[in-house]
């Protein structure tokens, strides 16, 4: 029989205490996550893990998530991992930016884990 891997989630998030929050509560959905602080520090884990879906927040240190998103999207090793980006701006502005850098979803905090999940579900469905 072989063994059903779940699928593994790369959480990005400057604030510790929001990115901890969701990367727990995607383990407790089953989902295999990996935690980065930065947008440098997600690019060098998604070239080390290459995680099924990443999820970035937008205002980050070094490197942002419309960047990180931008450079993703446009390396062919990585340009089909879906990117859910997870931000606090409400603004139309970010959620265009975001889009236009090639996320794939735009979902803005507070945004409940099972809704982060199903989201994530559709992504993973849409990839098979």
């Amino acid at each position: 029989m072989i063994p059903i891997v779940s699928p593994l989630v790369l959480v990005v998030d400057d604030a510790k205490d929001t990115r901890v929050i969701y990367a727990e509560s995607l383990r407790f959905l089953g989902y295999r996550v990996e935690e980065a602080s930065d947008g440098r520090e997600a690019l060098e884990k998604v070239s080390a893990l290459t995680p099924d879906v990443v999820i970035l927040d937008l205002k980050m240190p070094l490197i942002d998530g419309c960047e990180a998103t931008r450079r993703l999207k446009t390396a062919p090793a990585t340009k089909a991992i879906p990117i859910v980006v997870l931000s606090g701006h409400l603004l139309e502005e970010s959620r265009q930016a975001a889009l236009a850098a090639g996320a794939d979803v735009y979902l803005t905090k507070p945004c409940l884990p099972d809704d982060l999940a199903r989201h994530l579900d559709e992504l993973l469905d849409r990839r098979r």
